[in-house]
């Protein structure tokens, strides 16, 4: 994935730049196609601490999104001003105005009780109502006998990033009902 920022903007596609939070220190730029079909990776890029504000201008003054990923994980995110949307790699799985989230007023990342493998992002309307935001399905409970709370923080960061980003765009609290076992 060697393409110029030119050679993907002159492919036409709608582009959202994202950074890895998987890399601690956000120096990994991913590129991803994003559209109804999903977000497919296009590009990487390894940006200097000292060069990611000036990149990220760079990349805005081109037109393009800015958002987040985490490491081999199915999802895209972003939340600005053009409001959120969040892609699978088969799928848009959430999108619309940030006027539709107006009446959030806790983020969650939450797991099934009844199924280490269902986790995801909701959120909790001022009605009370709570919303499955985009959630993964994953076997690897059901594989592993001795898959445990500590495999679940795991396996979960990306739900972890994705909801801490979207209740501070909300500017609401995130609850993180998935904790350590505390082992150490």
């Amino acid at each position: 994935m060697s393409r110029s920022l030119d050679e993907v903007l002159a492919s036409g596609a709608t582009v959202v730049a994202a950074w890895d939070f998987l890399d601690n220190d956000r120096t990994t730029l991913y590129l991803f196609a994003v559209g109804e079909a999903g977000a497919k990776s296009i590009a990487k890029r390894t940006v200097s601490i000292e060069d990611h504000d000036a990149m990220e201008k760079h990349l805005v003054a081109r037109g393009l999104r800015l958002g987040a990923t985490f490491g081999s994980n199915v999802f895209v995110w972003a939340f600005d001003d053009a409001g959120y949307a969040i892609w699978s790699n088969s799928c848009v799985v959430a999108s619309g105005e940030r006027e539709s989230l107006s009446d959030v007023r806790e983020v969650i990342r939450f797991d099934a009780p009844e199924d280490r493998g269902h986790r995801g992002v909701q959120v909790i309307r001022s009605s009370g109502q709570r919303e499955t935001l985009v959630e993964e399905h994953d076997s690897a409970p059901e594989d592993m006998v001795t898959y445990g709370v500590d495999d679940l923080v795991h396996d979960s960061r990306w739900a972890k990033y994705l909801g801490l980003q979207l209740a501070t765009w909300l500017a609401v609290p995130f609850v993180d009902q998935i904790q350590p076992s505390g082992r150490t």
